[in-house]
This record gives C-alpha cells, structure tokens and sequence, in this order.
C-alpha cells in the first residue's frame, strides 16, 4: 500500500514535541503539551523529499525497516509536526533498525525507533 500523506492527515502522531539535531535511542521526539499530527520518516534531509513509505501492520500501526538507508551511507530524518502548527526535524544519526507507530482512536500516535 503506498502510503504518503499531507501534513492535514496524521500518518504518525503521539502527545509529544520534537527538537532539531540528532537523536539517540527510542525517543525521537520529547515530550511536550502539544499533541504530535504527522511525522514523515524521510531517507535523508526533509528538503531532498525522499519521504519513505511504511510497512502496515494492522490498520492502525506499521513500521519503516531502515537499516538499508545506513548501510548507503546515508541517514534516517524524521520531521515532526504539531497541533499547534510548530515542527522540527530530527536527524537520526545514530544506526536505527526500525521505528513502529500505532495511531489511537484520540488521533495520537505512538513512535518507538530502535
């Protein structure tokens, strides 16, 4: 299933907020008052529009396979938008495998990269 959303439809959100620079372990955004609505997992910077497509699970959760995108040489970006209207951008610059999701009927959404 192609899967490439605009930023008015949540692909990935969770109530939390994201920094710019680089991100370690599973926590790619940190928490904060402001739900998240979309996040784009992008094979590079967000500039280069290299958005990649999930794998879904069930209909409310899927997952981004990325130990390829390293392999290349290159590195994993996640771009993080908010209710609020603010968004950051996050690269990953240490290896991640894999980043699952799973929406909630409240229009939050879960992210765990490891």
């Amino acid at each position: 299933m192609r899967w490439n959303r605009t930023l008015s439809i949540p692909l990935i959100a969770m109530a939390s907020a994201c920094f710019t620079g680089h991100a370690v372990g599973a926590e790619v955004c940190a928490a904060k008052s402001q739900a998240l609505r979309s996040i784009m997992v992008f094979d590079g910077p967000p500039s280069e529009l290299a958005s990649l497509v999930p794998e879904q699970t069930g209909k409310n959760s899927g997952y981004w396979e990325l130990g390829y995108v390293y392999d290349a040489g290159r590195s994993v970006w996640v771009h993080c938008q908010y209710a609020d209207g603010t968004s950051s951008d996050v690269q990953l610059s240490t290896r991640i495998g894999k980043c699952e999701y799973e929406e909630f009927k409240n229009d939050t959404f879960k992210l765990s990269c490891q």
